[in-house]
């Protein structure tokens, strides 16, 4: 439970490095450092599953399902700011 808490703690930082990427216009970067806490989450859920008895606590289920939602959401700024900065006009959302 302790590596889980720790996943979360380590976003935080990822998310700041993010932040530094944008403002040098470093999309790839920051692309990076979102997708790699979104995909490190996976970790906690595959503990519960491989350990035969133990169920995923639903608060961090629906922690982790509002955490990748918000990645999500991150990283389609991030798709757009690069695209935009390239003339690039992205597709439109219907």
């Amino acid at each position: 439970m302790r590596g889980c808490a720790d996943k979360y703690s380590l976003a935080g930082d990822a998310f700041q490095a993010a932040a530094r990427d944008l403002t040098t216009e470093s999309y790839d970067y920051a692309y990076v450092h979102i997708m790699a806490p979104r995909d490190n989450l996976n970790v906690c859920s595959n503990y519960f599953k491989r350990n035969v008895g133990s169920s995923y606590p639903p608060e961090l289920a629906s922690r982790e399902d509002g955490f990748q939602h918000l990645c999500d959401v991150i990283l389609g700024i991030i798709d757009f700011l690069g695209f935009y900065v390239q003339g690039i006009a992205p597709a439109k959302c219907t």
